[in-house]
């Protein structure tokens, strides 16, 4: 079976009315929606389903582009919403998967097979220090060797059942912030 799949249609940020409207339809004739934005803007879409439809199961939110916090994602959970963490790069594309049984809510995966990364060597276990990326695949957009992107983050290796566990990736990484943007 085929499905179709729509064309793009652009929409101002502010529109959250538009994307409610959007999102119910996908709900009411699928059961399901999945949606990709920014993760602020999956909180405002959320605000503005909330007093439609109390009940968002079925509605998959893969986030990214900013952190994901504990206030952000009570925010989207409460309304029965999934959310997906996501984290990219434009001179990279992914870094990075959401963990299926996260410890905590901004766990991902690093994607070890497309990206290699290190951080200095000083860095004692649990702590927050940058990021340095090699891109390990011709299909990246760039070729980059021990790069800094400008994010920084805590990383470790625990084994956690998930599919992305499963399938080789071990490298766990969480508290992505950037140190060049406020």
């Amino acid at each position: 079976a085929s499905f179709p799949m729509p064309q793009p249609e652009p929409l101002a940020l502010n529109r959250h009315d538009q994307i409610a409207d959007w999102v119910i339809n996908c709900l009411d004739q699928e059961g399901m929606c999945v949606f990709q934005t920014y993760v602020s803007q999956a909180v405002r879409i959320c605000q503005a389903l909330r007093p439609r439809r109390s009940d968002l199961r079925g509605l998959t939110l893969i986030v990214g582009s900013e952190p994901l916090t504990q206030a952000k994602h009570r925010e989207i959970a409460s309304t029965g919403a999934r959310v997906y963490l996501r984290y990219a790069a434009t001179e990279m594309g992914t870094i990075a998967m959401g963990c299926g049984y996260p410890e905590k809510i901004d766990e991902l995966h690093l994607v070890s097979d497309m990206i290699a990364m290190i951080q200095p060597n000083e860095v004692l276990p649990g702590q927050t220090a940058p990021f340095f990326f090699s891109t390990l695949n011709d299909v990246m957009p760039k070729v980059m060797i021990n790069v800094q992107l400008g994010d920084m983050g805590v990383v470790h290796e625990r084994e956690c059942g998930c599919v992305f566990e499963t399938i080789g990736f071990h490298t766990h990484i969480s508290h992505v912030r950037s140190y060049e943007r406020a």
